[in-house]
């Protein structure tokens, strides 16, 4: 019989996740934000897991609504999925031009000053991590997108 870990490193060493507890930091964190807790670490929860890493493969799969008791891993899961999602596309234009509106619409799709930077073989966008973004409990859709045209 193996013997019951008493601390949540002592877990993490014999769930074979030793290798997360020894990763180097690579960039400062700062003073508000800590490390997040590795998803590979999480234990238990195996449909929960399997639903968001489907979500994140498949793109047909719109979202996941994760319900549950409080202190069950739900937001810890959310957390530590961002280290797994790739960089995304960010417009460097004030108007939000991308090269994908270039090649479904033509070169006029984008503004002037983006078409002479994509002739000259500029980039028009930068690789930037995802964000996330977590909202009170109590947040409406209007505080998250500004208002709701009532005409």
């Amino acid at each position: 019989m193996t013997p019951q870990a008493r601390t949540i490193t002592e877990l993490l060493a014999a769930a074979g996740a030793q290798r997360f507890l020894e990763a180097p930091l690579t960039q400062d964190l700062g003073l508000s934000e800590g490390l997040p807790f590795p998803f590979l670490a999480l234990v238990g929860q195996s449909e929960m897991k399997l639903a968001l890493l489907l979500s994140l493969i498949n793109p047909n799969v719109d979202g996941v609504l994760l319900i549950g008791n409080r202190g069950t891993g739900k937001s810890t899961a959310v957390r530590s999925l961002i280290d797994l999602l790739p960089d995304v596309d960010r417009s460097l234009c004030t108007y939000g031009c991308l090269p994908e509106d270039i090649e479904t619409g033509g070169i006029d799709e984008v503004c002037p000053d983006c078409a002479r930077k994509y002739g000259e073989g500029e980039s028009l966008v930068y690789r930037d991590p995802v964000q996330l973004i977590e909202l009170p409990l109590n947040s409406r859709l209007e505080d998250v997108i500004g208002g709701l045209n009532s005409r």
